[in-house]
C-alpha cells in the first residue's frame, strides 16, 4: 500500500507535534519545511554574542490532560529527572508603584483611597457588562477609575497610543488583563460564588486560585541549560528518528493544485514535493497567495514589534519568589520580565533576566539596553551594585497583533476562503484564527488530525 504523503509547513511547536503524531501511525511519509536553521519558533533559545542562552520571553510547558497528546509532548524515560514541576505559575506584578509577588493580577487596593472607593462601588454594580466595545466593556464592568488608571494605560503600553478603542475586542485577555484583585481572601471567595462578580474579581493570590481549581494546572520546565529549547529539540530529534524528512532554511514558494486540492509544493530552492495532505501552521494569506486563490481583503492588521532585553548579572535579582512578573504600571515601558533563576537551572556564569517591551509602527518611544536597565533599577528588581555581565537587545518584528474585532473577522473570512478552495489543507496553530493558548492550539491540531481514528 502506497504511503500517504504529508507536508507540514512551519516547524514551531504545532508543526513538531503534528510530525510526531503522524509518524506514530503506520504507512505515512512526513516532510516538514522550516524557513529557519532550526525548529522551535519562539520556543527556541536566543544566543548572545557571549554565548549565553535566553528564552524568547516566558515559556513553560503544560499538559493537556489528554493522554495521547501528552505522551507525544513529554515522552521520556524519566520525567522527574528531566523536568522541573510547578503546581502553579508563581507570577507577580508591579502596579501603582507597588510589587505584589502573590499574583499576576493588578491589585486596585494600591490605588489612592478615593479612587479605590469609587472603583469598589462600580465593581459591586451588578449591571450586565456592555460588550459593544472595549471602552464600554471595561467602564460597565469595572467603572471609570479602573478604566482610566489601569486598563487604558496598559492597552496603550501594549498596543500603542493610536490603538482604536472602538474596534478593540471588548475582553482583551491575551496578557491576563481581564480581572482585578479588589478584596481580601474571605470576601473574594464569597463574591466569586456569584457569577456577576466571578468574571471580574480575581483571587487575592495565585495559590488561592490553584486550591480552587478542579483541573491539573501543573507546569513544567526542562532541567537543561538550553531551557525551553531543549523541549522542541527533543521533539525534533524524536520525529527525525521516526523518519521525518526535515528541510531547514527552505521556504514554500507555490502551492500547485489539482481539482481543488494541493498536489505538490514548490520550494524556493527549486525542489518540488508531492503531497496528499498539507498541515499549514504559518499565516493564512501566504497559503492563499501561493495557491493563486483570489480573495478580497483591504484589512491589514497592526503587528507589534517585541523588544527583548536579555541580561546576566553578577548577583540574584531582588525578587526571589516569582518565575515571571507583569508590569501593569503606566510609568514603565516594560510589560513582562522573566526571572530564570527562580525556576530554571542556574548557570554558573551569572543570573539571567529577560525583559519584554512592545513597540508598534510609527511609535516614537526609544528603547535600548540603557533604558531597560534603568527600568529594572526603578522597579527595585536590582540595585546600583548589580553588575551587568552580559546583555543583548533582540528585536522580533511582526509578533503580537492588535486584538481587534476586525482582525478576528478577517482571519475567519480568510480561513473560510482557504477551506472552501482546498480540500486537503489543515490549518493549525495561532495563525488559524481559532485558538491562541498553547493547550488550545495542541488540542485543535490533535482533533484535526483525528489521531484516534486516522486511517492512512
Amino acid at each position: 500500500m502506497e504511503k500517504k504523503k504529508y507536508i507540514i509547513v512551519g516547524g514551531g511547536l504545532t508543526g513538531l507535534f503534528a510530525a510526531n503524531a503522524l509518524l506514530s501511525k503506520a504507512n505515512v511519509e512526513v516532510t516538514l519545511v522550516e524557513s529557519d536553521d532550526r525548529c522551535g519558533g519562539l520556543l527556541s533559545a536566543f544566543k548572545s554574542e557571549r554565548g549565553i542562552k535566553y528564552d524568547q520571553g516566558t515559556h513553560l510547558a503544560s499538559k493537556t490532560g489528554i493522554a495521547e497528546i501528552d505522551d507525544i509532548l513529554f515522552s521520556t524515560k524519566s520525567f522527574s529527572a528531566e523536568w522541573s514541576t510547578f503546581p502553579f505559575l508563581k507570577a507577580g506584578n508591579y502596579f501603582a508603584g507597588v510589587w505584589n509577588t502573590k499574583t499576576q493580577v493588578a491589585d486596585i487596593r494600591h490605588l489612592p483611597k478615593p479612587l479605590y472607593a469609587q472603583s469598589v462601588a462600580a465593581i459591586m454594580n451588578r449591571v450586565a457588562a456592555e460588550t459593544s466595545s472595549f471602552t464600554n466593556y471595561v467602564k460597565s464592568n469595572f467603572g471609570l477609575p479602573v478604566f482610566e488608571h489601569l486598563f487604558l494605560p496598559v492597552v496603550h503600553k501594549l498596543y500603542g497610543k493610536d490603538v482604536n478603542l472602538n474596534d478593540l475586542k471588548s475582553d482583551v485577555g491575551y496578557f491576563g488583563l481581564n480581572r482585578v484583585v479588589a478584596f481580601d481572601t474571605e470576601l473574594t471567595e464569597k463574591l466569586k460564588e456569584i457569577s456577576d462578580f466571578d468574571n471580574k474579581i480575581a483571587f487575592e493570590t495565585v495559590s488561592d486560585y490553584a486550591k480552587k481549581s478542579t483541573t491539573d494546572t501543573s507546569f513544567y520546565y526542562p532541567k537543561h541549560p538550553d531551557g525551553i529549547q531543549h523541549w522542541v529539540d527533543n521533539l525534533t530529534e524524536r520525529a527525525v528518528s521516526k523518519g521525518l524528512k526535515l528541510l531547514l532554511n527552505r521556504r514554500t514558494e507555490r502551492l500547485e493544485t489539482t481539482e481543488g486540492a494541493v498536489s505538490s509544493i514548490a520550494l524556493d530552492d527549486g525542489t518540488r514535493l508531492e503531497c496528499d495532505e498539507v498541515v499549514w501552521t504559518i499565516p493564512i494569506p501566504l497559503a492563499l497567495k501561493q495557491a493563486n486563490i483570489e480573495y478580497t481583503s483591504s484589512f491589514k492588521p497592526k503587528l507589534m514589534t517585541a523588544n527583548l532585553f536579555h541580561f546576566m548579572f553578577d548577583k540574584p535579582v531582588l525578587n526571589t519568589d516569582n518565575q515571571y512578573v507583569w508590569n501593569w504600571d503606566a510609568e514603565f515601558k516594560t510589560f513582562r520580565i522573566t526571572l530564570y533563576d527562580n525556576f530554571a537551572e542556574h548557570l554558573p556564569q551569572g543570573y539571567r533576566v529577560t525583559m519584554e517591551i512592545l513597540t508598534g509602527p510609527g511609535d516614537d518611544i526609544e528603547v535600548n539596553i540603557e533604558s531597560a536597565f534603568s527600568e529594572l533599577k526603578a522597579m527595585n528588581l536590582i540595585t546600583s551594585n548589580h553588575k551587568i555581565l552580559d546583555s543583548s537587545h533582540q528585536i522580533i518584528k511582526n509578533t503580537f497583533p492588535e486584538p481587534t474585532k476586525q482582525l478576528t473577522l478577517s482571519n475567519q473570512a480568510l480561513l473560510r476562503v482557504l477551506n472552501d478552495s482546498l480540500s486537503n489543507i489543515i490549518v493549525a496553530g495561532r495563525h488559524s484564527a481559532k485558538v491562541w493558548s498553547q493547550s488550545d492550539v495542541l488540542l485543535d491540531i490533535y482533533q484535526q488530525l483525528n489521531l484516534s481514528t486516522l486511517k492512512v
